[in-house]
């Protein structure tokens, strides 16, 4: 009798250390789901942390500002937390000409490239970055496919990663800030990715 009941006591303890192996599972699949759901809580993004990432305006007025490229700005750190994002005007001056090593920024999207001038400038800058070792990421539309492919070839970066703002670029602040929603959480995605591991 009592080796009875201390056989049933060894299988309720194995299922009981059964049950919390499977919920501790359960708990960290939930976790794992909801930072891939959640850009903001995901481990890789806090590589950015108190980091400058450039947002690089390029257009050929410096008074200029894109709808676009201001929604990203500050969209960033709800995507990479602690992140300094900071807006780059540039005014057809290429801002890593000269640039010194110690205000290099973490990583940089430039754009956006809506026509064939802006469109070979965007590339040029992002050449530029990656020269330098900076991690980039461009913006463009759809419009202007050919031109970005022919200014790749140019600036001989053919693996440079892109983002196509599918609907172009927007006419109103609204438009503009769901599309930065869309683009954002993807900007910082191939961002992270190009971080030395």
């Amino acid at each position: 009798m009592n080796k009875k009941f201390q056989y049933q006591n060894i299988e309720v303890i194995k299922a009981v250390i059964a049950a919390l192996g499977l919920a501790a599972l359960i708990t960290a699949s939930a976790g794992l789901a909801a930072a891939a759901d959640n850009p903001s809580s995901n481990s890789q993004t806090a590589l950015f942390e108190d980091k400058i990432i450039w947002v690089v305006d390029v257009n050929s007025n410096e008074d200029y500002n894109s709808l676009l490229m201001d929604a990203v700005e500050k969209l960033l750190p709800d995507y990479a937390p602690g992140v300094k994002a900071q807006r780059v005007k540039t005014g057809n001056k290429n801002p890593f000409f000269l640039l010194k090593k110690e205000n290099y920024p973490a990583a940089v999207i430039t754009g956006i490239g809506v026509c064939v001038a802006t469109t070979p400038q965007t590339i040029n800058y992002a050449s530029s970055a990656l020269k330098l070792g900076i991690p980039v990421v461009i913006l463009t539309v759809p419009e202007m496919k050919n031109k970005k492919e022919e200014s790749m070839k140019s600036y001989r970066v053919p693996d440079l990663r892109s983002y196509e703002i599918a609907n172009g670029a927007p006419d109103t602040a609204p438009e503009a800030e769901e599309l930065a929603k869309a683009a954002t959480p993807a900007l910082v995605k191939v961002l992270t990715e190009q971080l030395p591991k």
